[in-house]
């Protein structure tokens, strides 16, 4: 792989490379990869995928939506609202779910939003975000800890 070396090749290696060793739970990328290309080899190479949606005007135009509609999660501190997003780009689209994650805190809220081809439902919109170990150890983001009501680990980094 080089600096030509394409989204879709990057990730099919990588999956590939993956699936000799594991099974493929679910795959978190960064928002670099919140674009159709990574999006499509994912679907294609039916890997399950978390990626935080990037923030533009679009998205923050849902995130304003869900602070309307947005319904609680059970047993969490948090609200989410989930909606089915399509992505273009030229004669390309994909379809996934946009989910939208809400907590208050103090006076101001705290806004999540990702997108997955994952099944999602209003019960487990935040099950998703959890990575079991493979000593079956439960690891959850610091954030995600805190939005469950649990207190992270001392010396846990963001």
């Amino acid at each position: 792989m080089d600096q030509l070396t394409t989204r879709k090749e990057i990730i099919t290696e990588l999956a590939n490379r993956a699936k000799e060793y594991v099974d493929i739970n679910r795959v978190f990328l960064d928002r670099g990869f919140f674009n159709i290309e990574s999006i499509e080899t994912l679907i294609d190479l039916k890997v399950p995928f978390i990626i935080p949606a990037v923030r533009n005007k679009r998205i923050e135009r849902i995130i304003i939506e869900a602070h309307i509609k947005s319904q609680k999660i059970p047993a969490t501190k948090c609200y989410a609202s989930i909606t089915d997003y399509t992505m273009k780009k030229g004669k390309h689209s994909v379809t996934m779910k946009l989910v939208v994650i809400l907590e208050l805190k103090g006076n101001e809220w705290k806004e999540l939003a990702y997108v997955t081809k994952m099944d999602v439902a209003l019960e487990n919109a935040l099950e998703p975000l959890i990575v079991i170990e493979a000593d079956g150890e439960l690891k959850q983001d610091t954030e995600l800890k805190r939005m469950l009501g649990e207190r992270p680990a001392q010396g846990t980094m963001l």
